[in-house]
């Protein structure tokens, strides 16, 4: 999988939030852990995001939403990192 180009499917079509539902966080999981595993990392996906904010026609684009968005990707990052509980 190109993490590339699955990265809009953990986006939500209906107002571009990143990871907002329980489907679309399912998606940028496996999309962040394809991008960790090719050796990719945080900033690359975070740059793929905004621009994915700014090209897309139903995103609100101002620097706070964008914040947000990205937020939710250290969060999702950082998961990345901690080992689930048994």
């Amino acid at each position: 999988m190109l993490w590339r180009a699955e990265l809009p499917t953990g986006f939500d079509p209906r107002d571009c939030v990143f990871a907002g539902n329980p489907q679309t966080e399912g998606a940028a999981r496996k999309v962040l852990a394809v991008a960790k595993r090719t050796g990719d990392g945080q900033d690359d996906v975070a740059r793929e995001i905004v621009w994915h904010i700014r090209t897309s026609p139903i995103a609100k684009g101002d620097a706070a939403f964008v914040d947000a968005q990205l937020n939710r990707l250290a969060e999702l990052w950082r998961a990345l990192d901690t080992p689930r509980a048994p």
